[in-house]
């Protein structure tokens, strides 16, 4: 293994307090934080692995950590806790009794648009489109719980500002008096939707997981015992992508660490991803605000790029506002292959040119397609580059498009899980809830009630209510046809291909689109990758066991 350069060693053999590193891209980050849980495991007397907790953003970065961990320490038992902000919290919550659906932002909009009649809307309902509407309520609403802003905090402004409003309205004219009366107005409205779609949720059992976070610091504040048990087991602290936090997960780790505040931070302000929602330097200023007294070490060392990338970038990269001057990048890499710069007149013009730059790629140099990648800022931009491709017959795949973030796709996992497994709680909550079946949100919530005082499944209090007077309050819905399905389907589930279950679901279920379609073009897309899953098994491929949990990944 290369050895570690001056920079990080000093970031990994720091001691106590907290510290910031601020590395660079390609830099070695990720060694650094692992070496540093090596480190203090091997030498801080009496810590055991599950005294250190490390946080990051996503599954896959904590499954990487936790392999080079378990590589680098074979011989300990127990590994350190290394997971995201949102796992980590959902695990506290779950210790508490916390047995709530969660919701994605998808699955959020779909529950609100299933009860826009609910949410009183008024100045919002005059849109041609509420549904697109809710997509911004998402976003805002989640920004608001980035920064702790409750319902009740955001009701407070909004009758400040109207207050405010009244106050000075008999002196201003009459179109600016309607001006401001609009945004009071929808300033109100937004207070409202907030309040009724925070109890609509609540009262379904459920709970959004960005709200994760926020709940979890409730209950340090509300239960100073627990925060006090976790203070005591976690004694050193790392994030990774320091730069993507924002207010809510700064004050979860500032509550969370004792003196003397052991947190390493690691990250980079000129790569936040986030800096619409308040990352970037941002986050480096709200850690020295929560944890004044800090060391700084700069990463400044590329081991990943050529010279000429780093200038290039080094050019891009200094119109930023930074946290705080930086050394710049340096590397022992060759000079590296020249950049282009293409200007385009318009955008098929620069699809057009992609496009043949491929061509000569593949058919000059003999570069493999699969060897080439094209970056768009947004996927809307992708669409003249994707005809482009299909008229000259050049073979892509999309990644990061998930057609299991659509509503139909969800709805059909979620039917398979129940299929699978009955006692699946979250994914039979959401087959009840579609509106084919006419169970009402009410019905919903006293499943659940009767499911938490038996400490049984949903799916067993239904099938007890069958033989008791509550049938009657069944027999109004669509259960006993979607009861009939499940039993089908399940029956089979043992001895058919996943495929042809699949095929079976759709026959009972009998949704019909144009064949040309959008909801079509994704059921085929996903038999499509059903059918290939299958060609990768040796023996017959059912739902049972792998393929239930495959599904019950990507969903």
């Amino acid at each position: 293994m290369v050895e570690l350069n001056p920079e990080q060693r000093q970031a990994v053999e720091h001691g106590e307090g907290p510290l910031l590193v601020i590395a660079g891209p390609g830099s070695g980050k990720t060694r650094v934080i692992t070496d540093r849980i090596v480190h203090l495991i091997r030498s801080v007397a009496g810590l055991r692995p599950d005294n250190v907790l490390a946080v990051t953003f996503t599954d896959k970065a904590a499954g990487e950590m936790k392999r080079r961990v378990r590589e680098a320490l074979p011989e300990i038992e127990t590994t350190p806790r290394i997971s995201t902000f949102h796992a980590f919290c959902y695990e506290i919550l779950r210790r508490r009794h916390f047995e709530r659906v969660l919701l994605d932002e998808v699955d959020v909009w779909i529950f609100l648009r299933r009860r826009i009649d609910e949410l009183s809307l008024d100045f919002y309902q005059k849109l041609a489109d509420p549904g697109a509407f809710l997509h911004d309520l998402n976003g805002f609403f989640s920004r608001c719980r980035d920064e702790l802003i409750e319902p009740e905090d955001f009701e407070r402004y909004a009758g400040r500002t109207e207050q405010e409003f009244l106050a000075k309205a008999p002196g201003l004219a009459a179109a600016d008096r309607k001006l401001e009366e609009a945004r009071v107005e929808k300033l109100r409205e937004l207070a409202r939707v907030f309040t009724n779609s925070r109890r609509l949720i609540e009262e379904a059992g459920c709970s959004i997981l960005g709200s994760l976070i926020a709940e979890t610091i409730r209950l340090f504040d509300r239960e100073p015992n627990v925060l006090g048990s976790y203070r005591e087991r976690f004694q050193f602290v790392l994030v990774d992508e320091f730069q993507d936090t924002n207010f809510a997960q700064v004050e979860l780790l500032r509550r969370l660490l004792a003196p003397p505040r052991n947190i390493t931070a690691v990250g980079d302000d000129d790569q936040a991803i986030y800096r619409f929602r308040g990352a970037a330097h941002g986050a480096f200023e709200m850690f020295e605000a929560a944890f004044p007294g800090h060391a700084t070490v700069f990463l400044n060392r590329n081991y990943r790029s050529s010279k000429r990338i780093l200038r290039a970038a080094d050019v891009v990269i200094a119109q930023n506002v930074r946290y705080r001057k930086k050394p710049a990048l340096k590397t022992s890499q060759p000079e590296g292959e020249r950049i282009f710069l293409l200007q385009s007149a318009d955008y098929l013009s620069e699809a057009e040119w992609i496009a043949g730059e491929i061509e000569r790629l593949h058919r000059q140099e003999s570069v493999p397609f699969g060897a080439i990648a094209v970056l768009y800022r947004a996927h809307s931009h992708r669409d003249l580059l994707v005809a482009e491709f299909r008229r000259r017959k050049i073979p892509f795949t999309i990644r990061g498009l998930s057609i299991l973030s659509t509503v139909l796709l969800r709805d059909l996992v979620a039917y398979l899980s129940v299929v699978d497994s009955p006692h699946d709680n979250i994914s039979l909550t959401r087959v009840l809830l579609a509106p084919r079946w006419r169970f009402p949100e009410e019905l919903a919530l006293e499943v659940r009630r009767q499911a938490a005082r038996d400490r049984c499944s949903l799916y067993d209090v239904l099938k007890a209510w069958e033989k008791t007077p509550r049938q009657a309050d069944l027999e109004r819905t669509g259960w006993p046809e979607l009861h009939r399905i499940l039993r089908g389907l399940s029956a089979q589930a043992g001895s058919l291909p996943v495929t042809r279950l699949f095929d079976r679901l759709l026959e009972s279920l009998a949704p019909t689109f144009l064949p040309e379609s959008r909801e079509q073009s994704h059921l085929d897309a996903f038999r499509a990758f059903l059918v290939e899953w299958e060609q990768k098994i040796e023996r017959t491929p059912q739902l049972v066991g792998r393929a239930a949990e495959d599904l019950r990944l990507k969903r």
